[in-house]
């Protein structure tokens, strides 16, 4: 019977890890939809800057759009 114990003892250390909490996904998908809304307040400022403002910051129009088009939420 000891040596089932110990077994057991053992077997504990290499369990899966357990499933993350609700909160810690909760805190995920906050983190995500944050990013999103970041993003689109960032594109919505450099869409309306004319082209020889973007070029100063070293982009063009074209970048923008295609930054864009890559963003996504999940």
């Amino acid at each position: 019977m000891a040596s089932v114990d110990l077994v057991r003892y053992f077997d504990s250390f290499y369990e899966e890890p357990a499933a993350p909490s609700l909160i810690g996904k909760l805190r995920e998908m906050a983190g995500k939809v944050s990013a999103h809304f970041r993003a689109r307040r960032d594109y919505q400022q450099l869409a309306g800057m004319p082209d020889y403002l973007l070029q100063d910051v070293g982009i063009t129009r074209s970048d923008v759009l295609s930054a864009l088009r890559r963003q996504t939420v999940f």
